[in-house]
């Protein structure tokens, strides 16, 4: 009896020192960091929108922060590692755009959407890497690289429209009744834009003596774009 109650403590003890030797039954104290410097985290950040009483930030390696009142900051998880280029809010939905590596080595179009800027909800579209998004007359327009256009009444569905622009769009708002998409040619030196009531049927404008474009915004009864060489366009 004596024998089987050593042969069993033996066996005990090899266990322990087998699982501390091989990190089982304690981790090491290096294996696990939190980041500390700049608080809340250090990654670049692209986009910036307001909606629902707070403010909601997006950026690389799927950065997602959100305050209510532009001071104190969290940080959220988005579910992705890859780039979010663009956010909006609109119809009562924070709806962020980007790219998703998937298992090919294409960027493919990637849209999250969230009522509260907290829980979000990841939706792969099919399409190229998306670089900007707005919200209006009900409907949610996400535009990217080559030529593509996306709309969507939920921010869940999107539909692809075709058209004969060989570029990358890199922003798009809303104003006075249209959505004003605004890039550059991926051949010529120039910036382009287009215009839609409807985000179906779209109007072309090119500018030949002018760099791409790389934003837009409406204020003040006026549109201004900016891009490439110090651009700016109203």
């Amino acid at each position: 009896m004596k024998r089987n109650h050593c042969s069993v403590l033996l066996l005990f003890l090899l266990v322990i020192f087998g699982c501390l030797e091989f990190g089982i039954a304690g981790a090491d104290p290096l294996d696990t960091w939190h980041w500390r410097n700049p608080l809340p985290q250090g990654h670049s950040l692209y986009a910036i929108t307001h909606g629902n009483g707070k403010f909601v930030a997006v950026g690389e390696f799927g950065t997602i922060l959100t305050s209510p009142d532009g001071t104190n900051w969290e940080v959220q998880r988005s579910g992705t590692s890859e780039s979010l280029w663009s956010v909006t809010f609109g119809d009562g939905k924070f709806v962020a755009v980007g790219e998703d590596l998937g298992t090919s080595s294409q960027l493919d179009g990637l849209v999250l959407v969230s009522a509260d800027g907290m829980q979000w909800t990841k939706h792969l579209t099919g399409s190229r890497r998306l670089l900007g998004v707005a919200y209006g007359n009900g409907k949610y327009v996400a535009v990217g690289d080559a030529h593509t256009i996306l709309s969507s009444s939920n921010g869940s569905d999107w539909r692809e429209f075709d058209n004969l622009f060989r570029g990358s769009f890199q922003a798009v708002t809303y104003a006075n009744g249209k959505f004003v998409i605004v890039g550059g040619s991926s051949v010529e030196f120039f910036g382009v834009t287009l215009t839609s009531s409807d985000a179906r049927a779209w109007e072309r404008q090119t500018f030949n003596n002018t760099g791409g474009f790389n934003g837009v915004t409406f204020g003040a009864g006026a549109l201004v774009a900016v891009g490439e060489v110090g651009n700016l366009l109203v």
